[in-house]
Parts: structure tokens; C-alpha cells; sequence
């Protein structure tokens, strides 16, 4: 095992791989950005929801021989945030060029971790929040976190090219495991290209489960016994 990870290190530093499903090296992740660069694909607004290896074909998997040369190809998924238009780009990471650059016409990448971060400050500044927490007798508002998902198939009252997302909140307290109360029966509609609350559901004040449910070693007490024997 350890001969096969240092042979599989020494492959990966000269771009020569163990197995064409090997994942995109570090190199080769360099030479995807420089084409990307020198294609003017990468702005301020750009984001990379997806880079990984474009996997071969599997007649070419089962052929491979190491050392063999073997052509490689990144797969991307370019998000334009200013144009808030989504597309797939294939790179040949041997010759250094694009393959092919496809717009996804009313396709949307899946949520980033950078909104997860953007989007709940966008929440908590909405007035709209601050009503919905008071209704619910809820006066500390860092007692709350907010969740972000996928918004789904926009509606008929929202454009179909905006970036939406759906805002979930819990009540988190001095606890960490806020998905155990969650506040049920609000929901945000956000849209991410205008920074904005697009829309507050608040249907009906549920009660907010008592109970916090952490998951330290304190709050779970006595050390689980071990399985018995077969």
C-alpha cells in the first residue's frame, strides 16, 4: 500500500496518472484557469459551481496502461452572476484549449458556498424578518439561523432567469443544533442577482419545538455499550 502511494504521488507530480479516473491534479486544475484566463472567462462576477475531471469514455478506461499517454479534459460549470446565465465548458488540458462552452438556458447551478454566507444578511435586513421573529415572541434576533435551498422551478410571478433562493429559518438560542427547532410557517424568496427579499410566505405561527437537542457528549449522556458479539 504505501509503495502504491508514493508511486500514485510521484504519477500525480508529472502529470502522469495511475488511472484515468483520477481526479483533476493541481497542475491541471493551474492549466483549466489559465485557459479559462485566457479565454476571458474569469470576472469579478464569475463563479465556479463545478470543476472536475470530464470522466473518459469506458472503452478508454478499460485500454488504459500507465504510462501511456492519456488525454485529460476538465469539466466546469461557468455561473456569469452578472448575466446570471449558467454554462458548461469542456477543456482539452493537454493542447490547452476549450472543447466546447455551452450556455444552460434556464438552468441555475446548485446553491454555492458563498451564498451560503451572501443570503442570510439579506435576510435579517428585510423589515419583514423582524416582524415575522415578533409575531413569534422572538426578540433576539442573533438567537436565529437561517438556512438556505434551492428554490426549485420558478413560479409565474418571478422571471426565469433570476437567481431564487429559498430562506428557512430555525431558532438556534445558546444552542448549536438549531435544526432541531425549526420556525415553521415563514419562508424568504430571495433573489440573489438584486441582493433582495423578493417575498415573505408567513402563513401561521407554529410552536417552536422546547427542547434543545445537542448532540456534545454532555447532552447525549452515558457512553453508548458496545454491539454484542454475533
Amino acid at each position: 500500500m504505501k509503495n502504491y502511494l508514493l508511486t500514485l504521488a510521484f504519477l500525480s507530480s508529472i502529470n502522469v496518472f495511475a488511472h484515468p479516473l483520477d481526479p483533476l491534479s493541481k497542475k491541471e486544475i493551474a492549466v483549466a484557469i489559465e485557459v479559462l484566463k485566457k479565454a476571458d472567462l474569469i470576472r469579478p462576477e464569475t463563479l465556479f459551481p463545478y470543476f472536475m475531471l470530464n470522466e473518459p469514455k469506458k472503452s478508454e478506461v478499460l485500454q488504459f496502461k500507465v504510462g501511456a499517454a492519456e488525454k485529460r479534459q476538465a469539466f466546469v460549470e461557468r455561473f456569469d452572476r452578472k448575466e446570471s446565465k449558467l454554462y458548461e465548458i469542456i477543456i482539452d488540458l493537454k493542447d490547452k484549449k476549450i472543447l466546447s462552452n455551452q450556455e444552460i438556458k434556464g438552468a441555475k447551478p446548485s446553491v454555492m458556498l458563498s451564498e451560503f454566507d451572501a443570503a442570510p444578511p439579506i435576510v435579517k435586513a428585510d423589515p419583514r424578518f423582524k416582524e415575522a421573529m415578533q409575531r413569534r415572541g422572538i426578540k433576539n434576533l442573533d438567537d436565529v439561523a437561517v438556512d438556505i435551498w434551492a428554490y426549485g422551478s420558478p413560479d409565474s410571478e418571478h422571471s426565469q432567469s433570476a437567481r431564487l433562493l429559498r430562506a428557512i429559518t430555525y431558532f438556534k438560542g445558546k444552542g448549536k443544533n438549531f435544526y432541531a427547532r425549526p420556525i415553521d410557517g415563514l419562508t424568504f424568496i430571495i433573489n440573489m442577482d438584486d441582493k433582495k427579499v423578493e417575498k415573505v410566505i408567513d402563513t401561521e405561527v407554529y410552536r417552536i419545538p422546547p427542547i434543545e437537542s445537542e448532540l456534545d457528549a454532555k447532552s447525549l449522556g452515558p457512553k453508548r455499550i458496545g454491539l454484542k458479539p454475533l
